[in-house]
């Protein structure tokens, strides 16, 4: 029921962004229905949603949004158990993040593309995305991801039986969380 009145007021600030031509703001709409929409798990309007928010933002060349597009969009594949797919629109979301130097869709598409390698069985490249994720991260002080890369580090280190980064990650994780009692 909390996502109705959100879900209104994507449809209404969609038709309001089309009547003034406002393209920047209908695509940042059609963003938050997506979310919304894959929230709601109703993927089929998420999928619809987030494909086509991701072509109206690279057609009016939205470069500080194109990555977290692509991120979502790896994001939302995943859940769907469709991981080369999810791994796909990653990958490009990296490179967009990469290209324009959007740390914030970076951050998401490297988390999100790493998430995937992990479920799917390949740990060594998800700790090599979850260690660039953390370099970045670390790099713009970004403490949600600095802590998102640290467990996801520890996860995989875990699945592969490498005690020694394991352990060095875990003093790192704890670390950090002694350091930084609050993390946003």
């Amino acid at each position: 029921a909390a996502y109705r009145p959100a879900l209104d007021y994507c449809l209404r600030s969609i038709d309001i962004a089309k009547q003034h031509k406002n393209r920047f703001q209908e695509a940042l709409s059609y963003r938050a229905l997506f979310n919304i929409y894959h929230n709601l798990k109703m993927n089929d309007s998420a999928v619809k949603y987030g494909v086509y928010s991701l072509q109206l933002t690279e057609e009016i060349e939205d470069t500080v949004n194109i990555a977290t597009n692509y991120g979502n969009l790896s994001w939302l594949y995943m859940d769907l158990n469709q991981y080369d797919k999810a791994i796909e629109y990653g990958k490009q979301g990296i490179a967009a993040g990469e290209k324009y130097k959007d740390t914030s869709g970076l951050l998401v598409a490297l988390n999100n593309t790493a998430l995937c390698y992990h479920r799917n069985g390949n740990d060594e490249k998800a700790i090599e995305l979850f260690s660039s994720q953390l370099a970045v991260a670390k790099k713009v002080e970004r403490k949600r991801s600095i802590v998102r890369a640290l467990i996801n580090l520890a996860t995989s280190y875990y699945t592969v039986g490498d005690k020694a980064n394991l352990a060095r990650t875990s003093v790192e994780l704890n670390d950090y969380f002694e350091n930084n009692p609050k993390t946003d």
